[in-house]
């Protein structure tokens, strides 16, 4: 893992050859960078990217936005690095030497100079910002006294100035603010920063420091590009809690407040129910009788995870990667998004060996304690939203196991469709929530015709444009909300309607959504007296299930060298053909 690769070991690994998608970071910087790329190119590979990386020229950002040659191709991330000592100067020397007032004029000046920067780099590129934020490179100018100058502090004035520069970011386009002081905070100051190094060849930071706010920054490269893991496999005896609970008997299994290991197996069920909070699905995957963990799960009220926060589980004797498979079947998501933890490494082997496309953790007595910090930096779950549907995510599935055992009961698929009453609200432009449907562009990958991964500031940008529209769909049957499970973004010439993005979640596969998002498509584009409807499908690792959609569909299909399908088709008299199933379809106000 990336957390702990030596410079050596990174330069190694990044004279691979790679096969990943290619991504593009340019990097504007004030100090020297170069030695951070091996970093990025071996970490972004963990998710199928291909980074190549770009350098500004040293301390040269203002001019480097104007040189045309930095921005062929256009980057698909721009990264800008300012030294607090260059950059902010009057803000971090002159803490403790001028007066209050005089130093808030220098942090508006800052700021001023921060946001022109910023819009330079909008009017080049809509793509993702990560700026490197303002550290404190010396120690408190007023010793101890300074920590009691509560916002008049070096500490606090640098903490606001990141504040501001995060939400000027936020309302100019999709950009965010890697926290250097946390990176920091992992290996300790001395560990990440090196001045003399700053000094001599214009590198603040230790090898050690540029890990650390890679690992920072591919969390968010991560979540752009849809890399992001959906499910937390658990093992139970001496992972959720130290113990044979078959053994020993519920009453004896250890996660208590102190001591070790137990305090460690407790801090692992608050990690897991943290991250179910934030969308994440929890399994179980013990060998075990299922009525002694259940029984830890119903009489221990001290545990941290509670039964309801399991969303599926298989609680046997079978081999663990017959039963990840199963449940993969079961909650209908793709192998490659699990992460299984096991304190056994000889079921771990056994996983990687049958399942090599879940991620897998040994959970051991060394690394116990550090659990919660080796995956917050390997990224598998960061997001940065969350919405209303990650809160209720679990519910979510749950219900779709009892629609699978209804399904069971009846005769065939169309009466089952029609038996679950479903109503279908369709959300145009201003109605849609952005930041769901930033979520279907980013998580989406089997019914996903383009690969797009539109934050929601880019969606914002369509909903303004008058040559586009973006419409989504909400879903709800007898069992509860699906909610938002479609989205379609569409862009208009004089004569053609281009379905620039076409999602679909797996929650919805075989419920004949898309055909109605895609009438509604045909009407909006038919009310501008559009003549052809365009489509396209990007094959990817993942998408194979709908390479044959349009051509299925009634859409003429050429298709490039390189498989890229092109799909038109006339709206005149057009239509979708679909089983009536629905009992309601309506457009929200």
């Amino acid at each position: 893992m990336l957390f702990d690769l030596s410079l050596a070991d990174a330069v190694m690994e990044a004279r691979k050859i790679g096969e990943g998608k290619p991504y593009r970071i340019l990097v504007l910087r004030q100090c020297t960078l170069e030695p951070m790329a091996p970093y990025l190119v071996t970490g972004g590979r963990d998710f199928g990217l291909e980074i190549e990386i770009s350098f500004g020229r040293f301390d040269a950002m203002v001019q480097d936005v104007l040189e045309d040659d930095l921005w062929q191709p256009e980057p698909d991330c721009i990264m800008v690095a300012p030294l607090p000592t260059r950059y902010i100067p009057q803000v971090v020397e002159g803490a403790g030497l001028i007066a209050f007032d005089e130093q808030a004029a220098d942090i508006e000046t800052a700021l001023a100079s921060v946001e022109k920067l910023i819009t330079k780099i909008r009017e080049r590129s809509r793509k993702p910002v990560l700026w490197l934020g303002f550290y404190r490179p010396f120690s408190a100018p007023l010793g101890l006294s300074d920590e009691r100058r509560g916002e008049r502090s070096l500490e606090s004035i640098i903490r606001r100035i990141n504040l501001s520069i995060d939400n000027i970011l936020r309302t100019t386009g999709p950009g965010w603010v890697i926290d250097m002081e946390g990176c920091a905070a992992r290996v300790g100051w001395k560990q990440f920063y090196d001045r003399q190094r700053e000094c001599i060849v214009g590198l603040p930071f230790t090898s050690t420091g540029l890990r650390e706010i890679s690992i920072e920054c591919l969390k968010y490269i991560r979540n752009l590009t849809g890399g992001l893991k959906k499910v937390l496999a658990l093992d139970c005896d001496d992972t959720l809690w130290s113990g044979l609970v078959g053994e020993i008997g519920p009453e004896e299994v250890d996660f208590g407040l102190h001591g070790f290991p137990a305090l460690g197996h407790r801090n692992l069920q608050r990690l897991a129910r943290c991250l179910k909070e934030r969308g994440v699905l929890i399994v179980l995957v013990s060998k075990n009788e299922e009525a002694n963990v259940w029984e830890v799960f119903e009489t221990r009220k001290d545990m941290i995870l509670r039964r309801c926060d399991i969303a599926a589980s298989r609680i046997n004797w079978s081999p663990k990667a017959e039963n990840l498979i199963s449940i993969a079947e079961e909650l209908n998501l793709a192998l490659d998004s699990f992460v299984f933890i096991d304190d056994q490494m000889a079921e771990i082997e056994a996983v990687r060996r049958f399942c090599p496309e879940v991620t897998c953790l040994h959970l051991s007595k060394k690394n116990l304690l550090e659990i919660d910090g080796i995956i917050s930096s390997a990224g598998w779950f960061e997001s940065t939203e969350i919405t209303e549907t990650d809160r209720t995510r679990v519910e979510l599935y749950q219900a779709d196991i009892r629609r699978d055992e209804m399904r069971a009961r009846t005769l065939n698929i169309e009466s089952f469709l029609v038996e679950l009453s479903m109503d279908l609200e369709i959300k145009i432009d201003k109605n849609v929530d952005t930041k769901r449907a930033s979520q279907l562009c980013q998580r989406t990958n089997q019914f996903n015709f383009t690969g797009i991964r539109y934050t929601a500031t880019d969606i914002e940008e369509f909903i303004r444009s008058d040559d586009a529209s973006v419409i989504s769909l909400a879903v709800r049957d007898k069992f509860g909300p699906l909610g938002d499970v479609a989205l379609a973004i569409i862009t208009f010439t004089q004569e053609r309607a281009y379905l620039d993005t076409l999602v679909l979640s797996c929650r919805a596969f075989g419920r004949y959504c898309e055909y109605v998002l895609l009438e509604k498509v045909a009407e909006i584009s038919a009310r501008r007296n559009i003549q052809w409807l365009v489509g396209r499908y990007v094959p990817t690792s993942k998408n194979a299930i709908i390479r044959d959609f349009w051509s299925k569909n009634g859409f003429n299909v050429e298709v490039s060298q390189e498989n890229i399908q092109t799909a038109t088709i006339s709206l005149h008299n057009f239509e979708m053909f679909y089983p009536k199933i629905f009992r309601s379809i309506k457009q929200g106000e």
